[in-house]
């Protein structure tokens, strides 16, 4: 069970008892009536938003992750990455040619060419939250794999704090 999925049911069994306690106290009918409505309200809006977020990151397509890379770090401008979906959690992009925003160097001062491997960057979602990250494949920087969520956590792409945050231009460098 991960952790969204814990705290909404924890909310879901406290609007409950809520619930029950309004319920058991049988104010007047009036009163009552309205207090009911609006716990169902509130339960409504919660659900609806937390199925919102859940969905967003889960039901992500190959061209919003495409976009994801793009908005979320300035090295893949100009690459054109072309995403395919492995399962609910990842994908596997290929740029079309090598990310040109970043380059390393030698301890002799000269530019490495291929030396993309293990280069992480962060994703964003269509509101350009952070919602996951991609880590270079190959050493020319065109192969990646991208993670969401939670997933892209684990794989250590992106600290936990940095899941869902606001980026309003894509970082460089």
């Amino acid at each position: 069970m991960n952790e969204t999925t814990h705290d909404l049911r924890v909310l879901g069994d406290a609007l409950q008892r809520s619930w029950r306690a309004d319920y058991a106290r049988r104010v007047p009918a009036k009163s009552s009536r309205g207090r009911r409505l609006a716990v169902i309200l509130v339960a409504v809006v919660v659900l609806v938003a937390a199925g919102t977020a859940i969905a967003s990151g889960l039901l992500k397509s190959a061209s919003d992750e495409q976009q994801g890379m793009l908005n979320g770090y300035a090295l893949f401008k100009g690459t054109h990455p072309s995403c395919k979906r492995l399962n609910d959690s990842s994908f596997t992009c290929t740029l079309d040619k090598p990310p040109t925003e970043i380059s390393f160097y030698g301890p002799d001062g000269q530019r490495l060419p291929n030396a993309y491997l293990g280069v992480k960057a962060e994703t964003v979602n269509s509101s350009r939250h952070v919602d996951g990250g991609c880590v270079a494949t190959s050493a020319d920087g065109r192969a990646w794999h991208c993670y969401l969520g939670e997933e892209a956590v684990r794989q250590g792409i992106i600290g936990r704090d940095y899941l869902g945050s606001y980026l309003p231009q894509p970082p460089t460098g």
